[in-house]
């Protein structure tokens, strides 16, 4: 397996800048995920590693060694797209052995190797079948054995479950996991779904118009967001974000709520962003210190839980409420909110206080 540095690589396709002074270590082993918008130029970081771009600025290493100059094919990587790209004429058997055919391996040890990536992927009753008697799900294990055989040095990975349905990418993202797992392979992984990379990496790097905003465990940049960006990409329902000021150790906001500032408040005053996460407030008939006073605005009952969005001031906040919260519309509410668990963002940066000192997180 494989290692991957990327240093300060930058790439322009005429005007648009799709990658911006991008550094990234990619542990030996690890699950990686580039995460991030449409546009962000996560494809683009993918190609540039598997030789198809080449950079502007900066350069690709394997394992220390310098890949400028190195052919795609002699990367010994293996790509795996959101298209299954599989040959319709041919046998889920012969699209798994095309790169083995590919190398002139012999009969007997391609077959052995067809195999044990079929047993490894749940396949083998399909062998003998072609793509279009294939399942969505189905065609993407075929595709994913066409990559394992080859028992490349790393695994890239590009959308591989959008076009399955809710849940087979669900299933699918369990099987990948157990996948990384038996091989101890480098995965490095592309999506715009947050959900694939919180449930499937072991590190993910957030990226923004071909910039790096974070990079850490999918624990890291859920509690201790960078920045505004990240804080709000992150997470099944969005962060709330306010506008307050900070004085006295009190946060206030313009319409006259306030909450006690979090510990990781700055001293002094000044202009912030305070952000909390929906399962970090919840509905409460209490006056306290830590409350907001508010005006149902919708009610969202999901089973398990009910999302309630709530009229505060010219704000509108969301809050995951108990499945058996039934707020009437236009009711008044008040809002408990978890102080150890609010988040502070410069209002003019976008970065997150972190310190006393008011130093934001750099990436």
């Amino acid at each position: 397996m494989s290692a991957i540095d990327l240093d300060a690589v930058s790439k322009a396709f005429g005007d648009t800048q799709a990658v911006d002074d991008l550094s990234l270590h990619v542990e030996d082993g690890a699950f990686f995920v580039l995460l991030g918008p449409s546009g962000a130029g996560k494809t683009t970081t993918l190609r540039l590693i598997a030789g198809l771009e080449t950079p502007d600025e900066g350069s690709v290493s394997f394992d220390g060694q310098p890949a400028q100059g190195a052919a795609p094919s002699a990367r010994d990587l293996a790509m795996v797209f959101q298209s299954y790209a599989l040959y319709p004429k041919q046998t889920a058997r012969e699209n798994i052995a095309s790169p083995l055919r590919a190398r002139r391996i012999d009969a007997d040890t391609a077959d052995s190797r067809i195999r044990e990536v079929a047993s490894l992927l749940h396949i083998d009753h399909l062998l003998d079948r072609q793509p279009q008697q294939l399942s969505g799900g189905e065609q993407q294990r075929v595709a994913l054995g066409r990559a394992l055989v080859r028992e490349p040095r790393a695994f890239l990975m590009d959308e591989p479950l959008t076009n399955l349905d809710v849940k087979l990418r669900v299933e699918m993202r369990a099987e990948l996991t157990r996948l990384h797992r038996t091989l101890g392979a480098t995965f490095l992984y592309v999506t715009n779904d947050q959900a694939e990379a919180m449930s499937m990496a072991d590190q993910v790097a957030v990226i923004d118009h071909g910039r790096l905003q974070q990079v850490g465990t999918p624990a890291d940049i859920y509690d201790r967001p960078a920045n505004r960006f990240v804080a709000t990409f992150i997470g099944a329902q969005r962060m709330n974000l306010v506008d307050c000021t900070l004085e006295d150790g009190v946060l206030r906001g313009e319409t006259g709520w306030q909450v006690p500032a979090p510990p990781t408040a700055p001293a002094g005053s000044g202009r912030f962003q305070l952000g909390v996460r929906p399962e970090d407030m919840s509905l409460t008939a209490e006056h306290g210190d830590a409350t907001l006073a508010g005006t149902v605005y919708a009610v969202e009952p999901l089973g398990d839980r009910c999302l309630v969005d709530v009229q505060v001031g010219d704000d509108l906040v969301r809050v995951k409420a108990a499945p058996d919260a039934d707020p009437a519309l236009d009711s008044a509410v008040r809002l408990a909110v978890d102080v150890d668990r609010v988040h502070l963002f410069d209002h003019d940066s976008g970065l997150a206080v972190r310190d006393q000192e008011h130093a934001p997180v750099t990436t």
